[in-house]
Order: structure tokens, then C-alpha cells, then sequence
């Protein structure tokens, strides 16, 4: 039963590992950081209108605010280990 089975083990670790990595990217802090610059370089520049400014920077804050609670989280977590 193992032998049938394992193809779909596979597919599953190969899901797993892609929405891992994307959480990754969703939540890291130094390229949401780094798109914050590039907004707000935009907005200084003209190329970003202030009503796209807020909306977007209200989604990264959101997103960094996330990421840094997830980061205190997970170094608690590895600290009571």
C-alpha cells in the first residue's frame, strides 16, 4: 500500500514546500522594507498618486507588522525549546 501512495506523498511535500516558501517572501521584512522605499520614492517623485500611495502603504505596514509579530513569535517559540 506504501509503494501506491507514495506519488502522492511527493505531490504533497512538493505543495507544502511552495506555500512555505511562499509565506516566506509574503513576510519578509527586508523586502517589504525595501518596497516601502520604492513607494515612497514614487510618491516623491510624482510617479505614485496620493490616494495609491496610502492604499499600498497601508498593505505593506499591514504585511510588515505581520512578519515582525511572526518573527518575535517564532523566536520565542525557538527560545523555549
Amino acid at each position: 500500500m506504501g509503494v501506491l501512495t507514495l506519488p502522492l506523498r511527493g505531490l504533497f511535500w512538493i505543495f507544502e514546500e511552495i506555500a512555505a516558501r511562499a509565506e516566506r517572501a509574503y513576510y519578509d521584512e527586508d523586502a517589504l522594507r525595501a518596497e516601502l522605499m520604492r513607494l515612497y520614492r514614487g510618491l516623491e517623485s510624482g510617479a505614485v498618486s496620493e490616494s495609491e500611495f496610502a492604499r499600498r502603504e497601508e498593505q505593506l505596514a499591514r504585511r510588515l507588522a505581520e512578519a515582525e509579530d511572526r518573527h518575535r513569535q517564532s523566536e520565542r517559540e525557538n527560545a523555549g525549546r
